[in-house]
């Protein structure tokens, strides 16, 4: 669900660290990595991790009636988390302490443009026949970070989380219409 907010940080790191990682291309990936990555060092892997939905619905069915334009919509909002990942290999370990702790700074001191560019500039919404999906996310926070050793390389793993809404919205096609006329015929007693 934030593809897009990890691109967003992925090239914001790539600009932020150019001058310590040059040719930056050869050090950044998008996906993770199953086994220890070969030099050039650092290597860095921003990824995906679980996605849970609120199970409690917000705003289960609202039906909104738009006559001018003949349809109805239901909408439905649930609030989600996603944990992401920033995974740093190096063979050296100040390195890794290094950039670590310069990518915590990067991605919170620029949280706020980052989800002004995943809501506004590069919004994330899918639109099928009938539905409608609307990514909104309203915070990223940083949950943990654990070190990791293998027999050639050292990592740290960042564990951070964006938390948001998913709003839902199915369009119903009709033909709504106001009604002209009612008649109706009825008799009504007298009273004297």
């Amino acid at each position: 669900m934030i593809y897009k907010l990890l691109t967003a940080i992925a090239n914001l790191l790539k600009t932020e660290l150019s001058a310590d990682i040059p040719q930056s291309d050869q050090h950044f990936t998008t996906k993770q990595l199953r086994e220890s990555p070969s030099e050039p060092f650092p290597q860095i892997s921003v990824y995906l991790g679980k996605f849970t939905l609120d199970q409690s619905m917000r705003n289960l069915k609202s039906l909104k009636q738009y006559p001018e334009e003949s349809r109805q919509e239901i909408t439905v909002m649930r609030e989600f988390e996603q944990e992401f990942f920033i995974e740093v290999y190096d063979t050296n370990l100040e390195n890794l302490e290094k950039f670590a702790s310069l990518i915590f700074g990067i991605i919170l001191t620029n949280s706020e443009d980052l989800l002004q560019e995943y809501n506004i500039t590069a919004s994330t919404s899918y639109q099928s026949q009938e539905i409608t999906t609307v990514h909104i996310i309203n915070q990223i926070n940083v949950l943990e970070s654990i070190y990791k050793t293998t027999v050639d390389t050292q990592s740290f793993e960042l564990k951070l989380q964006a938390k948001g809404q998913l709003k839902l919205l199915r369009n119903i096609p009709g033909n709504l219409s106001t009604i002209q006329n009612i008649n109706i015929q009825s008799r009504l007693p007298l009273e004297i």
